[in-house]
């Protein structure tokens, strides 16, 4: 009797959904719409409408190119500054040093 009541509370715990916790590597922050880069002349991928980012829970403030800022979901006409958690990839963006955002959280 013992057995039978300790496998129905094993397969009790082991049946219970737990969340997906997600940990993200670095915390940042999106401050505005670049427009530096418009018109585009460069034969380069376009940085035209980037966003300016910058990592805030670093010693590297300053501003970084995000080489696919489309993966921000933001809504029309934002609110700035945007804060979010992210986890990212070290690339290049016309020979310059960016990143590339592969999930992230607004917080």
């Amino acid at each position: 009797m013992k057995y039978i009541l300790l496998l129905a509370l094993a397969g009790l715990l082991s049946s219970c959904k737990k969340e997906k916790v997600v940990v993200y590597a670095n915390e940042g922050t999106i401050t505005g719409i670049d427009l530096r880069e418009c018109p585009c002349l460069a034969q380069c991928p376009c940085a035209c409408g980037s966003l300016v980012f910058h990592f805030t829970d670093g010693t590297d403030s300053s501003r970084m190119i995000i080489d696919n800022p489309a993966i921000f979901q933001l809504p029309d006409n934002p609110r700035f500054p945007v804060h979010v958690k992210l986890n990212w990839q070290n690339t290049s963006r016309c020979n310059m040093k960016a990143i590339k955002v592969t999930d992230y959280a607004t917080f």
